[in-house]
């Protein structure tokens, strides 16, 4: 049963209901890896959230990072076995990095593709959040408190709580950390949604709807490009200015002829790519990579995969 389980997730979790960042990068946004020259230190330090903090002391290390992996085993660790006898607790991530005049008319975000677990950020001392949940991707605005120069981010990990699992789960800040630049009226972070409606034949319908954030809200178009395999723009459609933006309660539907079909044995895949327009000024720009099938439950044939049965 949890092997169906985890099927049927790692298929719902397919290019059709995933969406990321896809290249080309576009000329509107930039995107930094922020996993280098991290500062590190374990326990549970006070003030080290501060910008001023003189962490010249801690480690110095790329991520992602674990740092249970490189502890001692003992069975008086409180994960137990789960956590394979290696120690937990909390630590400490500090980074310093520079700001340019060009980056504060930006809209600057921090991704984190997972901290285990229990994270609290900082940004120069202002707290943005805390995490709780260990097995999930956050993100934080960081305009409105960045200034020229030397900036610096704080992150607590707290894995006290143990066990937490019924697996290895590792501690600290075990996934990528990206800084997203992009205009200050943008696309926001996973707002751009594709699924597929219908799938016959060779044609096929989509549903795809966006947001807009930021201060210009008037005058704006989107236009939604689908782009082939081979980078062929195979259907495209534009709202023009004085529409509502589509979300997922109002989605624009876009037909795709000669559509090839995802699935296990052909993962054919396409980009959307959406452009924010100010009449004919490209606004903002994102690209997202989905995939078109259908899944239905058949009580006589099981788990069908545009129509065809697949085994779980």
């Amino acid at each position: 049963m949890l092997l169906a389980a985890w099927c049927l997730l790692a298929l719902s979790a397919s290019p059709a209901a995933v969406t990321h960042q896809a290249a080309p990068q576009h000329e509107t946004r930039v995107q930094e890896n922020f996993d280098f020259d991290w500062r590190f230190s374990r326990g549970d330090i006070g003030g080290a959230e501060a910008p001023g903090f003189a962490d010249g002391s801690w480690r110095s290390l790329d991520l992602p990072h674990d740092w249970s992996i490189e502890g001692s085993y003992d069975q008086e660790n409180p994960g137990f076995a789960v956590s394979a006898w290696l120690p937990t607790g909390i630590g400490w991530y500090r980074k310093s990095f520079d700001v340019t005049p060009e980056m504060l008319q930006k809209d600057v975000t921090i991704l984190f593709d997972g901290v285990f677990m229990d994270s609290t950020t900082w940004i120069n001392g202002t707290k943005l959040g805390t995490e709780p949940y260990g097995y999930m991707s956050f993100h934080y605005d960081l305009s409105k408190y960045l200034h020229p120069g030397r900036n610096t981010i704080a992150v607590r990990v707290n894995n006290l709580l143990q066990p937490a699992a019924r697996w290895y789960t590792g501690s600290g800040i075990y996934g990528h950390v990206t800084l997203l630049e992009t205009p200050q009226t943008h696309i926001p972070l996973w707002s751009t949604f594709v699924r597929t409606v219908s799938a016959t034949g060779d044609h096929a319908d989509i549903a795809v709807s966006t947001g807009v954030e930021g201060g210009q809200q008037t005058g704006l178009s989107v236009r939604f490009t689908v782009i082939d395999a081979a980078g062929r723009s195979v259907a495209t459609q534009s709202l023009p200015a004085g529409r509502a933006i589509p979300d997922l309660e109002h989605p624009v539907r876009i037909s795709i002829a000669n559509a090839r079909l995802w699935s296990p044995d052909t993962p054919a895949l396409y980009t959307l790519r959406t452009q924010l327009m100010h009449g004919k000024a490209l606004v903002d720009s994102e690209d997202t990579t989905f995939g078109i099938r259908t899944t239905a439950f058949d009580p006589a044939r099981g788990f069908l995969i545009n129509g065809q049965v697949l085994k779980l």
